[in-house]
């Protein structure tokens, strides 16, 4: 078979209405975030009642589930926002002998010849 090297738009819009029509697959297993992030809630209620996270994961070890209270603390966490790098533009300074703008930062290698006054 000759591969093509171009498609169709019939053939994507053919793609788009099968993938559509796919049943939604219920998922067998999670890793371990995913499971602490599914039950988050349901683990707040139980501290609400007055369960410390000691107990929460006993619950979590007698069904099998190998989980420690540092790993409960760090996925019930309310994650943290990046924080935005402050951008400052190059330094420019002047080579007054040779007339010569030079940034400061020295990566770009650039140089701009100045026209006496």
């Amino acid at each position: 078979m000759a591969k093509a090297k171009t498609i169709r738009v019939a053939q994507i819009e053919e793609l788009g209405r099968a993938l559509d029509a796919l049943p939604k697959r219920p998922r067998e297993a999670v890793g371990k975030e995913d499971a602490i992030r599914i039950l988050a809630r349901k683990i707040a209620e139980a501290q609400a009642k007055g369960h410390d996270l000691a107990a929460i994961v006993a619950l979590f070890q007698d069904r099998g589930i190998a989980v420690s209270e540092s790993v409960l603390r760090a996925h019930l966490r309310p994650k943290k926002r990046p924080i935005a790098k402050e951008v400052t533009a190059p330094k420019i300074e002047v080579d007054k002998a040779k007339n010569v703008q030079r940034d400061s930062a020295g990566d770009s290698g650039t140089f701009v010849a100045k026209e006496k006054v």
